[in-house]
């Protein structure tokens, strides 16, 4: 578990992160709302390459882009209501065609098994902040 204590940390270790992608990832995070799901994503795919303005999907459900390592794919799933949905947005459709970053991937893990995925966990715990990484 990492603690972070201010954006650059952020910034810091979503630079480290994007140096072991290769491109066809699935990234699940998870963690409550305002946690850093996003903000970790914004440094991510700045660190990638990817020069548009990149926000919460959350209202459009998914968001692409296009970085150094190719397609990126940003959901979020926490308006989703049932795995019907996910067929909806095409998410099944672009599974091993680029980096997939999911938001609130913990709404339909199960969905996952099988696939080779990297689990961020952003927690508040007493007003810090911590990251975990789990590959």
């Amino acid at each position: 578990m990492i603690k972070i204590d201010n954006l650059k940390d952020t910034k810091k270790i979503a630079s480290e992160f994007s140096k072991t992608l290769k491109g066809n990832e699935i990234i699940c995070l998870i963690g409550d709302l305002g946690a850093g799901k996003t903000t970790f994503t914004k440094f991510l795919l700045e660190e990638l390459g990817v020069l548009d303005n990149v926000t919460s999907p959350t209202f459009v459900l998914r968001s692409d882009y296009e970085s150094l390592k190719g397609p990126v794919y940003h959901f979020d799933w926490y308006r989703m209501d049932s795995k019907e949905d996910l067929v909806n947005i095409d998410f099944f459709d672009v599974l091993g065609e680029g980096l997939v970053i999911i938001e609130w991937a913990d709404k339909f893990l199960d969905i996952l098994n099988g696939f080779n995925i990297i689990k961020i966990n952003f927690m508040i715990k007493n007003g810090v902040r911590y990251i975990n990484i789990e590959r």
